[in-house]
């Protein structure tokens, strides 16, 4: 996957699709690069070009000292949406919490943005 808004970036460690209206959404968990991401990445499922990213910084600070310790560990890694009720709902390896997600864009979620806050390598 490659987004163009990043200069050409490869999007690497993409895992845990889920079909959001239309879309694919993945976590990002760039293991390779000894790395790991609070974003999620929006695809189109057709041409696989990105469409654009969630930032969900905030849920792993609220998770418990033992999982917060090893980041790498226990990423943010469950998406799930329930079309019916356009419920997003979020949540981690070994998290003890599920998220339900109200998103907000940005006005400010350039590339720039993109960049500075979800660890791509």
């Amino acid at each position: 996957i490659i987004d163009r808004r990043l200069g050409g970036k490869h999007i690497h460690g993409v895992n845990e699709l889920e079909w959001v209206d239309g879309e694919l959404w993945g976590n990002v968990y760039p293991m390779y690069q000894r790395s790991y991401s609070e974003c999620i990445v929006r695809i189109n499922a057709s041409t696989g070009r990105v469409l654009g990213w969630l930032d969900m910084r905030g849920l792993f600070a609220r998770q418990r000292p033992t999982v917060r310790a090893q980041p790498m560990s226990f990423v943010l890694n469950g998406i799930a949406f329930h079309a019916p009720s356009k419920r997003l709902i979020v949540t981690g390896k070994r998290w003890d919490e599920m998220y339900q997600v109200h998103l907000q864009p940005l006005t400010d979620a350039g590339p720039e943005h993109i960049e500075s806050v979800c660890n791509l390598g």
